[in-house]
């Protein structure tokens, strides 16, 4: 399996661990669609003189049936499974071209943050974790979900390969289960309970932190009404999470459901809220707007182009 499509970008992040990227984006066609894979390599300092880590981000579907209001992949009709087969060669086909032929010695990680949410997908998830793994004993994943079930997070904490599981994350947008339901169409019909999910994953955990992943929306979710009720929901288990502060990216879709992101400074206010009740918080947003961050963003709505 071949990509019909290479994107290259250099940029600048403002986030935990590293400060600037080179950003690697693969087009793959299948007979029923397109998939964007990134490759990310991360370093701590915008000169790119220290190197951190290597990051694989992997699809595990065609469109996704999440159909988030703010996600570029919201807009695919054709909704499929990735099999473990065709998410593994699409990793190997990076791993042999880029990562193998890398100077320094190397501190991969393999992200199924991007298109496809394990509610849906992990199955074949956990089966291309395994295909992965015999190529590399040393690759940590990472792993994400907007609705965790008491039945996934069992399934991960009993998986023969949880030790090389390096984050597991929860999406946050709201309290509000009608904003819940606004922007994130594809939850199953029973009642969300955020608070919920956070306390069993948790208990699934008790030796790691859970990383939440805050989007901040304009108006949907940045008042400090908003952001004192979720520091209300993680009290009492401050030193069991972390919270990722996102700015929304700018996709065709998030602007047909007229979502914008907020301000930094909004963001920012966020972040001293969870700092003065000692959660661990960083703000995570790119300095440039070039299609070239996590998820379906090239190619939304438009074919490839050279």
């Amino acid at each position: 399996m071949k990509p019909i499509n290479v994107y290259y970008t250099e940029g600048k992040y403002q986030t935990r661990n590293w400060k600037a990227e080179k950003t690697y984006k693969y087009v793959f066609e299948f007979e029923d669609g397109y998939v964007e894979l990134g490759y990310f390599i991360h370093f701590a300092d915008q000169e790119m003189t220290h190197y951190v880590d290597h990051v694989i981000e992997l699809s595990s579907s065609i469109g996704c049936a999440m159909k988030c209001a703010f996600c570029a992949s919201s807009e695919i009709e054709n909704i499929r499974s990735l099999t473990a087969q065709e998410i593994f060669d699409m990793f190997y086909y990076i791993y042999q071209g880029e990562v193998q032929r890398f100077s320094e010695s190397v501190n991969l990680v393999v992200s199924f943050l991007g298109i496809g949410d394990l509610l849906y997908t992990m199955n074949n998830v956990l089966a291309a974790m395994e295909m992965i793994y015999k190529v590399d004993s040393s690759i940590l994943f990472n792993l994400s979900s907007c609705f965790w079930t008491p039945e996934m997070l069992k399934r991960i904490g009993a998986f023969k390969l949880v030790d090389n599981v390096k984050t597991v994350q929860v999406t946050y947008v709201s309290t509000k289960i009608e904003i819940i339901r606004q922007l994130i169409r594809g939850l199953p019909e029973h009642t969300f309970d955020f608070g919920r999910i956070i306390t069993d994953m948790t208990s699934t955990f008790p030796q790691r932190k859970i990383r939440i992943n805050y989007l901040v929306i304009k108006g949907i979710n940045d008042s400090k009404d908003d952001f004192c009720l979720f520091a209300d929901m993680i009290k009492g288990i401050e030193a069991r999470v972390y919270v990722r502060i996102s700015k929304l990216n700018t996709t065709a879709a998030a602007s047909a459901n007229n979502l914008l992101p907020s301000e930094i400074s909004r963001m920012t206010e966020l972040m001293r809220i969870l700092e003065n009740i000692h959660v661990e918080a960083y703000l995570f947003y790119s300095h440039q707007d070039d299609k070239m961050n996590c998820g379906q963003l090239i190619t939304e709505g438009n074919l490839p182009v050279v």
